[in-house]
């Protein structure tokens, strides 16, 4: 990696590198506010905001105070030929991302969960160029201020996470050696981390080291407690008890015997309503011994629009079923409405199954029909529960579903994906007003109180109840005013009203209009004109005479875009001939209809 100068560190003690050596740059004040600037490079940081990210609260210094500060730091920083930038209001730090270590770590870490579907290989060497930017155990450890605190606990907790991320590449491609010795230090300091654990322990019995495992499991559950059931743990206490084992065929030389995958990702812990749909999907496959539907595989699907929480209640119920699953549990995200990102064709999604499944890479053979069957081979006589999230359509989907009874399949995605005859199929609506508030509640923490069920009734309400609006604007809270959350709730009640946008609903990774705008670009040219022409449309519903109206066509030509669109969960069907658009959805259209026609 070419390193470009001045070079901002974050990940170990904070320090200013030029031309090699450390510049000084004053006391920890000065340290302070240039590691907050660094972490968002060349971005424009309003005052209140760089006071909260360094002293943890707005109102620790005052904005004066800050311009003392910000003074200083630039005359020490003229040195090293850096310079703050000062806006009305606010300041930048002119720098690229390939400047910030941290923010170098980020990027690395975002590409290795692109690849890792694709190309495991890869992801693991990015996974490990990001890990190896660490100078020590904790970021900014030389800085002490509350905000920076934060700042560098939510790095190291990243941190963690990638090296579990990359322990289940490793375990998972057949190198439990190489992430041995590691996860051996890292489950000792941080025993609070049941995937690690976890991950040791099936390291340890993939090298042989049984009674090690076994000593490791142990401790692993007195350090739990009542976290003794994470699911991760529940696996490797599966591995280590000798259940069931891959024992494939003798016709596929697999190099890794014994393989039990866990892939799922983390749990959310702010998952909340969805009782009755996550009954449903617990009831595809009963707790105890038997099997629901012996002779079958059980397919369910979960459909709904953008950001409407399909993925996240997915991960939830696979986390619950989990444990009936002797042979581990797989997860795939295909990636068909994933804004610039193409969706995972059908045989760079088998490589990756395979992949968990034990089967060494070389061992993969190239074309589609020959994945597939070794996919079914493998997973025959196994029961394994496969999460395939993000699906495009039917066609990616049907050559991962096994053909043997044993296994349960839950997919997840925009479209209908009728064509799946024999699946059951689960479709999500908006969260009903109780439970979305008790979803901002949860992700405002302390911000939202019983007092303001008002503010937050109306912000829900003007996210349109959608669960990816809601977490975007409780994030924007949380990065608010501390001293009075009552106040800061109706302002920000008060701005969403009044200057509610698509744009409005974005926090970086997550944006409601990337998420629609993907819905519209995986239209067909006719469909793409039907749906803006919905737009120009002042009624509440529409039928197909409507649109056959303003699109000069036939009425039946107008259901069935009409029913296109529905299958794509871009309108909604009340009533039969009747559709209907969610809110944001209707702001999206009309946003579109602008664009084409001037409304």
């Amino acid at each position: 990696m070419i390193v470009l100068e001045p070079y901002l560190r974050l990940l170990g003690p904070f320090e200013l590198v030029h031309q090699g050596r450390p510049v000084p740059v004053g006391g920890p004040v000065a340290q302070a506010i240039l590691a907050a600037l660094s972490y968002a490079p060349d971005t424009k940081v309003l005052p209140g905001r760089l006071i909260a990210m360094v002293w943890g609260n707005r109102d620790a210094v005052t904005v004066d105070n800050l311009y003392h500060f910000v003074s200083r730091l630039r005359r020490a920083l003229a040195p090293a030929g850096l310079r703050i930038v000062g806006h009305r209001p606010g300041y930048r730090l002119p720098v690229s991302a390939a400047q910030v270590d941290a923010v170098r770590f980020e990027e690395l870490l975002r590409s290795a969960q692109a690849l890792r579907d694709t190309d495991p290989d890869q992801a693991a060497r990015r996974l490990r160029a990001a890990l190896q930017l660490w100078r020590g155990t904790s970021a900014l450890d030389n800085l002490n201020q509350r905000g920076i605190r934060r700042i560098a606990d939510a790095l190291d907790v990243r941190r963690l996470d990638a090296e579990e991320d990359l322990a289940d590449l490793e375990l998972g491609r057949g190198h439990p050696e190489l992430v041995l010795d590691r996860l051996r230090t890292l489950a000792v300091t941080h025993p609070e981390r049941p995937r690690l654990a976890a991950a040791l322990i099936r390291a340890l019995h993939a090298t042989g080291r049984l009674d090690q495992a076994r000593r490791a499991l142990a401790e692993a559950e007195h350090a739990a407690g009542r976290d003794g059931a994470h699911p991760a743990l529940a696996h490797a206490r599966r591995v280590v008890s000798g259940g069931p084992r891959f024992h494939p065929p003798a016709c596929v030389a697999v190099g890794v015997p014994g393989v039990v995958p866990f892939q799922l990702p983390a749990d959310t812990i702010h998952f909340t309503g969805r009782a009755h749909d996550l009954a449903r999907m617990l009831a595809l496959w009963p707790a105890g011994d038997g099997e629901p539907a012996p002779g079958t595989v059980v397919v369910s699907v979960v459909r709904g629009m953008a950001g409407i929480g399909k993925t996240a209640l997915a991960v939830h119920a696979a986390h619950r079923l989990a444990p009936r699953f002797a042979d581990g549990v797989l997860f795939a995200d295909l990636r068909g409405f994933t804004p610039d990102a193409d969706p995972v064709p059908p045989t760079g999604a088998l490589d990756h199954l395979l992949r968990g499944l034990g089967v060494p890479g070389p061992q993969i053979p190239p074309g589609l029909d020959a994945r597939a069957t070794l996919y079914r081979t493998v997973l025959a006589g196994r029961r394994v529960l496969i999460v395939l999230d993000n699906a495009a359509d039917e066609a990616q989907v049907r050559p991962l579903i096994p053909s043997a009874p044993g296994c349960l399949v839950l997919i997840t995605s925009r479209r209908h994906l009728a064509g799946l005859d024999d699946a059951t199929h689960l479709a999500l609506r908006v969260l009903p007003r109780a439970e979305a508030a008790a979803l901002f509640r949860a992700l405002a923490g302390d911000r939202a109180t019983a007092a303001d069920r008002d503010s937050v009734e109306r912000i829900v309400a003007l996210c349109g109840h959608l669960p990816l609006a809601i977490r975007i604007t409780a994030a924007r809270l949380r990065l608010g005013h501390a001293t009075n959350p009552a106040k800061l709730l109706a302002e920000l009640a008060d701005e969403l009203g009044a200057h509610r946008r698509l744009s409005w609903f974005s926090d970086g990774d997550r944006s409601v209009l990337a998420a629609l705008a993907v819905s519209y670009r995986h239209l067909t040219a006719p469909q793409q004109h039907a749906f803006r022409l919905l737009g120009l449309h002042p009624g509440a519903d529409i039928d197909p005479h409507a649109l056959a109206a303003l699109a000069d066509t036939t009425p039946d030509h107008a259901q069935r875009l009409l029913d296109e669109l529905h299958a794509a969960s871009l309108t909604d069907q009340p009533a039969y001939r009747r559709y209907t658009l969610h809110e944001l959805v209707a702001t999206y259209v009309t946003q579109l209809a602008d664009e084409e026609w001037g409304t």
